[in-house]
């Protein structure tokens, strides 16, 4: 007999043209008032613009923005862990996370999210139905 899992995700992805200037009508759709962002993102985000654009858009909304750039390509468990200990916990009360960008940085997202919510190390954390708190 196979096993039945649940697969739960983050509430909203969107993706597409015209997608950042839905960004302050979607974060009204959470269940708490944004004030800070931690934004994931990756260089080449930056270079073509997309990221001034979001800071420009949240700032019209007194939203405070940290910018996080040192998500490796194909992260280690160790980058994680050391990004999220020096650039998310110190900035993470109260804040979301958002991630603009390709495939390591939306992983990364969303272990962040995940790691905000639950102490245990991420290595304890990886498997099925290990998160104690799945946010």
């Amino acid at each position: 007999m196979t096993a039945t899992y649940h697969f739960q995700t983050v509430k909203h992805i969107v993706h597409g043209a015209g997608s950042l200037a839905l960004l302050p009508e979607k974060l009204a759709l959470l269940d708490t008032p944004v004030q800070r962002i931690a934004l994931i993102t990756q260089p080449v985000m930056e270079e073509i613009g997309v990221i001034d654009r979001v800071i420009r858009s949240l700032a019209e909304k007194d939203v405070e923005v940290r910018i996080v750039r040192d998500v490796e390509p194909e992260p280690t468990i160790g980058n994680v862990e050391a990004v999220y200990k020096e650039q998310i916990e110190p900035f993470a009360p109260q804040a979301i996370i958002l991630s603009i960008g390709g495939g390591s940085v939306l992983d990364v997202a969303k272990l962040f999210a995940v790691r905000l919510t639950n102490e245990a190390p991420l290595r304890e954390w990886l498997g099925i139905d290990l998160i104690a708190k799945p946010g």
